[in-house]
């Protein structure tokens, strides 16, 4: 459910790319990688090695985002 969260919290930043089958999905192959490699995460290692505390973290910054790209 905490994954789900995050493709969410992507899609409400319009943090998207095409996809044939399913038209626009979250980035997570692009913007969200490198994310999670930039000095913005709080963690740095991938996702699906994180554990749920870990995953609430990156929830947590990624509602910042979300605001953030709502205030621009």
């Amino acid at each position: 459910s905490k994954h789900k969260r995050i493709q969410a919290n992507l899609r409400t930043a319009q943090i998207v790319v095409k996809n044939e089958r399913h038209g626009e999905v979250a980035d997570m192959k692009g913007w969200f990688n490198r994310f999670l490699k930039s000095n913005r995460s709080p963690i740095k290692k991938p996702l699906m090695d994180m554990t749920p505390v870990e995953c609430s973290k990156i929830i947590k910054a990624l509602d910042g985002v979300v605001v953030w790209k709502h205030s621009i």
